[in-house]
Parts: structure tokens; sequence; C-alpha cells
């Protein structure tokens, strides 16, 4: 995750938790906390995500994704399977810039 760094370059936590610990001290909610709503449709697939990243936090392979889906007893599609991928893509351009 990106780092936050104070006036001398020491990391102060992530960007994300920065951000909550504004909106807890202002009881305002940044407007970069302000998701967009995840269409129910496919919301599965972003929950997938997360299951998968939570336990690798480096990028995540092809065959990370199968290793996933016979652990989990889950036969995905392949655009399913690319939709992960591309998540998995913007998250790293995120994190890494």
């Amino acid at each position: 995750m990106q780092q936050v760094k104070d006036s001398t370059g020491k990391s102060t936590g992530t960007k994300l938790e920065h951000l909550q610990a504004v909106e807890k001290m202002t009881k305002r909610k940044p407007a970069e906390l302000d998701f967009p709503e995840v269409e129910s449709t496919v919301a599965y697939l972003l929950e997938h995500f997360y299951t998968i990243k939570k336990t690798r936090g480096e990028k995540i392979t092809y065959n990370e994704l199968q290793c996933f889906m016979n652990v989990m007893s889950l036969q995905l599609a392949s655009w399913e399977c690319e939709v992960i991928m591309t998540i998995d893509s913007i998250f790293e351009g995120c994190v890494h810039g």
C-alpha cells in the first residue's frame, strides 16, 4: 500500500490509514474514501480478489488463481478470471504507481 511520510521522510502508515484517521478526527469523510457502489452482479469477483490478495500480498498469478479455484471448489469462467486479474492490475498500479 502507498505509505504516507512525515516531514522527515519517516513512514506514518498507509494512505488509507491516514485518510481513516482524518475522518475519525474531523468527523468528515475525505472524498478519497467515497468509493462507488459495486454492481451486485459482479461483487462476488471483488470478494474473490480480496480473498486471494489477503493471503498473497503480491501480484496475483494465473497459477494462484487456479489454486484458489481448486481449494474453494470453484469453476470460474475465463472472463471472470480476467476480471479478477484486471482488478489486481489496477490495484497494483494504484499501490506502486
